[in-house]
């Protein structure tokens, strides 16, 4: 069986990384499969965020489906009042 650190490697993550992702609350898969600062840079529009709260998406998902940071998705939904209703489905998860 593969250990963590060697499939933490294999996807180019360091197993402290991993380590520290788990103790912020990442899942376990993206935690071992978003490679590191892989969307911190990119521009979402106020209009990207507010349509990316009705595919019921937790926000640490729907960061990753935007590209974009979990700590600026959080300001901005915040900025834009946004009662944020994600319920973890995964995308293009069965209803």
């Amino acid at each position: 069986m593969t250990s963590i650190r060697e499939l933490a490697r294999l996807n180019g993550i360091a197993p402290s990384t991993y380590h520290r992702r788990i103790k912020q609350g990442w899942d376990k898969m993206d935690a071992l499969i978003i490679p590191p600062n892989e969307n911190h840079k990119k521009k979402v529009t106020d209009n990207q965020v507010i349509e990316c709260e009705k595919l019921g998406l937790t926000i640490r998902r729907s960061a990753i489906y935007l590209g974009f940071s979990y700590y600026a998705l959080e300001l901005r939904i915040k900025k834009l009042g946004i009662t944020w209703r994600g319920k973890g489905r995964q995308i293009g998860a069965k209803q």
